[in-house]
């Protein structure tokens, strides 16, 4: 009988060297060298999170693989690794049921009924609107402040002109501060002492500049106390003692929030600054962000501009926040304040608009502290370099930095800005050879190296030196899709200071990883808190930024028109804000999914492709060129002409930037194109020159291998379409953009491997496609059934599967050109099916025709075409049909086997 634990006892394990948290979905090493690789290591959660209960295959499959069918030698030789680092009871602890699954055998006495001392493994991650990740950092000091206040309490606060208070919220209410104080202080806290501190009398108050009266404190009342006369007043006097001392740290803990507001300024954390001003003030709004900016870089500090106020700071840097709240005449009225953590300083401002600047820089000073250097030439190009990324031009930006570096060529500032640029315009090898240049200035600057290491990481999976800073290391395993590991980091850096440039590159890799991860709904948790954050923060351009990860949700989901509305809207607000090369991107990931409908619409959006390239190469942006010529080139492949010189275009493009030096994917979305335009031994060539550069980029296999298997399955190569997919399912490797079950369960029908098809046709049935991805992916599916059905012996049950789909794109009012298409593969394979209805074979004949001479058909558009009349005239015999062929589709070698099959039946 199976011993099980449906109902664990607590939520951390331990199993041999391994320490799992099966709530917080960690696995981590007690000690030794022991290891598991990333899909090891879910399987091992899985089985703890089922301990003693038997984990089927199927169960494995769809959690550790997300679906995607694998070899059983997978499974097998991640049970391996488990067990080998178990040691000798590895086969007794995970044990195999045959041809069942797993039982991962767990005793009582494993399950921890305490949280482990381990960081990695103490401090649960609490996520809630009110309590952003980033705040969890302020509670660590609340011990120290709660033993070293008392010395607070004697010394009077100097007089000053600012107004010190802090937050209004629960925890600066003296009945919280006493259970702070208790919680801080575990030494001295028991039943009967808590009940006791309870139970006690108000605090008295304090007067806010004089210290306390020099009464005797709790512990010598407890050492001048009489000897008592049994133990029950001995226990009375200790817990009378106990409830004073706490309720003094009461007093001294509020007084402390309630007073004595700290600040820190660190060069490792981002301050943000929000000024907000009528229309008519903006010179007023510039030259306040100027003089904040200029203050904070003499500090080392850089600066985020947010776009609007904020009701709460969830950052640890300091955030400076003014609001103008009335102008009249040649006076304005305005509120200035310094927020960090739990700490605040206000000001009100009433006098004439130039002097609001100078106002903002004394209460900064006041709350912060001087400035830390006297501004130099060098600095001024710096700051105004900075003030104009957070204005979103970038040229004005490069110009600046480059007078930064004419002024001072060892500027190591100026070189990470002009990086950081570089690598935002698509210009990847300029920004490595900046970085490189700034390396050795930066070396004694651990947050600049920081900067640089992560920065690197970012643009590329080029192995480098150890980053040397946790965050450039969660970047780098999330590049080279080690993304268990970067999801740990990850983790563990949420639970630090951090300020909001970090907090937003942390948001985005989170989101990244666990789209990777096919974990799309915490994926989608993730988004939604995340962009509350951002609102709540008042930093528009970060939930802007945070929203769009959305449409890269969407689809994955193979909801195809949710992504587009999504990205489109996140283009209109980064127009709204004026950051042109964001809007661009967003709008051409908008762009990208859109079916197109042959006719006057293809002309319309054709002219909008060419001012996104116009723009593009306006600001600069070597990406946003890139992306827009490659959709041109998409319409344009009935111009032959025309769409060569897109692909040249772009290739100079790659090669100027060093794209491929850099390992990047674009000459991969170059060869995709080439298949789309059904040169398929081109593509081969370009895919295995591509393969002999030595790309390392880490999804450069999967790009390769996905490529191949479509070329050769079209050039009728079956046998070695189907060794790419097995060398894509061995390696554990995705097919880019999503898998596509569909399009390979009707590769492996045709390649007589039925069960293998059947397998991918039960993922593929399982999908939730909406109509714009049914057409590109999901009526691959049907294909995959019908022929099945054909090849295996029911006939007669194929003409059925394919029949109510083409009814659906019979009936469309207006088809797109991918449903056209569709309706084309679908029709000329049922030309071949017993009981087919050769009406509605000629009415999609007459449907595909007409379509194919439109403006934007595309060649596979007319090939489906020519075939589908080629198949319907072939079926009367004796008929000159003639070319089976097209000229330009000479290499679908696939199609024209399969044609002339059907019509020698």
């Amino acid at each position: 009988m199976e011993w099980t634990t449906r109902y664990p006892p607590s939520q951390w394990l331990i199993v041999g060297p391994w320490r799992i948290d099966v709530v917080g979905g960690t696995v981590s090493v007690l000690d030794g060298d022991a290891a598991l690789s990333p899909r090891a290591e879910a399987l091992l959660l899985l089985l703890a999170r089922y301990a003693n209960v038997l984990v089927t295959r199927e169960q494995i499959l769809d959690t550790v693989w997300a679906g995607r069918v694998v070899e059983d030698a997978a499974i097998t030789h991640c049970v391996w690794q488990i067990r080998k680092s178990l040691g000798d009871a590895g086969k007794e602890v995970l044990q195999t049921r045959a041809k069942r699954g797993y039982v991962l055998r767990i005793a009582e006495s494993a399950w921890l009924r305490e949280p482990p001392e381990s960081g990695s493994m103490q401090s649960e991650r609490v996520e809630s609107d009110a309590a952003p990740r980033v705040d969890a950092v302020v509670a660590d000091a609340t011990q120290e402040r709660a033993m070293d206040a008392v010395a607070a309490l004697r010394t009077p606060h100097a007089p000053g002109s600012l107004e010190t208070m802090a937050r209004a919220d629960d925890d600066a209410r003296p009945d919280a501060a006493a259970r702070a104080a208790r919680d801080a202080m575990p030494e001295i806290r028991g039943d009967a002492g808590g009940d006791l501190a309870s139970d006690a009398a108000p605090a008295p108050q304090v007067a806010p500049r004089t210290a306390p009266p020099s009464t005797a404190t709790p512990p010598d009342t407890i050492a001048a106390s009489p000897r008592p006369r049994s133990r029950r007043w001995r226990t009375l006097a200790l817990s009378l003692g106990v409830a004073g001392v706490a309720a003094l740290c009461a007093v001294v803990a509020w007084r402390q929030a309630r007073v004595a507001p700290s600040f820190v300024l660190s060069p490792d954390i981002e301050a943000s600054i929000a000024v907000s001003a009528p229309p008519s003030l903006e010179w007023v709004r510039t030259e306040t962000l100027r003089d904040a900016v200029e203050y904070l870089y003499s500090r080392d500090v850089a600066a985020v501009v947010f776009q609007a106020p904020q009701t709460r700071n969830p950052f640890a840097g300091p955030h400076l926040q003014v609001r103008v709240t009335r102008a009249a005449g040649a006076r304005i009225e305005a509120e200035l304040s310094v927020a960090q953590g739990d700490s605040i300083a206000r000001e009100r401002f009433d006098g004439p608009p130039h002097r609001l600047a100078p106002a903002m820089r004394a209460l900064v000073v006041r709350a912060l502290g001087p400035s830390g250097r006297a501004t130099t030439p060098e600095d001024d190009a710096i700051v105004a370099g900075r003030l104009a990324e957070q204005r979103f031009d970038l040229q004005q930006a490069l110009g600046e930095y480059r007078r930064a570096l004419a002024r001072n060529p060892r500027s190591a500032d100026a070189r990470i800005g002009m990086a950081r640029l570089f690598f935002a315009q698509g210009r990847i090898d300029d920004a490595h050879r900046a970085l490189d240049a700034s390396s050795k200035e930066a070396s004694s600057m651990p947050s600049r190296r920081c900067r640089i290491d992560a920065l690197r990481a970012s643009m590329s999976a080029e192995p480098a030196s150890a980053p040397v800073c946790e965050r450039a290391q969660a970047i780098a395993n999330l590049q080279r899709l080690e993304l268990r590991d970067a999801l740990r980091h990850l983790e563990r850096l949420s639970r630090v200071p951090m300020g909001a440039e970090q907090w937003l590159e942390q948001e985005n890799a989170t989101i990244l990883a666990l789209l990777r991860l096919q974990e799309w709904p915490r994926a989608e948790y993730e988004i939604a808190r995340a962009e509350r954050v951002a609102r709540d923060a008042g930093w528009e351009r970060a939930r802007i930024e945070i929203a769009a990860n959305r449409g890269t949700l969407e689809i994955h989901r193979g909801r195809l028109e949710d992504a587009m509305r999504a990205r489109r809207d996140a283009a209109r607000a980064m127009d709204a804000i004026g950051d042109t090369a964001a809007a661009i991107e967003n709008r051409i990931w908008a762009i990208r999914p859109m079916q197109t409908v042959p006719g006057p619409e293809v002309a319309t959006r054709r002219e909008e492709l060419r001012g996104i390239v116009d723009r593009a190469r306006e600001i600069g942006s070597v990406r946003g060129e890139i992306d827009a010529l490659l959709l041109l080139a998409r319409l344009d492949r009935d111009a032959p002409e025309t769409w060569r010189s897109h692909l040249a275009r772009v290739r100079s493009l790659i090669a100027d930037a060093g794209l491929d030096r850099r390992h990047t994917l674009d000459s991969y979305f170059v060869m995709s194109e080439t298949i789309f335009q059904q040169r398929y031994r081109d593509a081969l060539a370009g895919v295995a020159r591509l393969e002999a550069s030595g790309n390392r980029h880490p999804r450069a296999r999967a790009w390769s291998l996905t490529l191949r298997t479509r070329a050769l399955f079209a050039l009728d190569a079956l046998d070695d379409a189907v060794a790419a997919v097995d060398a894509i399912e061995k390696e554990g490797l995705d097919v880019p953009g999503s898998v596509d079950f569909c399009y390979l369960s009707w590769m492996f029908a045709e390649s007589d491997r039925p069960d293998r098809a059947r397998a991918y046709l039960k993922r593929c049935r399982a999908q939730d496609y909406d109509r714009a991805a049914q057409a590109l992916r999901g009526d691959f599916g049907f294909i995959a059934e019908a022929r099945l059905h054909q090849r295996y012996g029911e006939p007669e049950r194929a003409w059925p599967v394919l029949r109510p789909r083409i009814d659906a794109l019979l009936a469309l009012a207006a088809p797109t050109r991918e449903e056209v298409e569709s309706l084309a593969l679908l029709a000329r394979h049922a030309s071949a099916l017993p009981g087919a209805d050769p009406a509605r074979l000629e009415r999609a004949s007459s449907l595909a025709s007409a379509m194919a001479g439109r403006d934007g058909a595309g060649p596979r558009l007319r090939t489906g075409a020519h075939l589908l009349r080629w198949r319907l005239c072939a079926r009367v015999a004796g008929r000159d049909c003639g070319p089976l062929l097209p000229p330009w589709a000479d290499q679908d070698l696939l199609e024209a086997r399969l044609a002339r099959e059907a019509a020698a039946r």
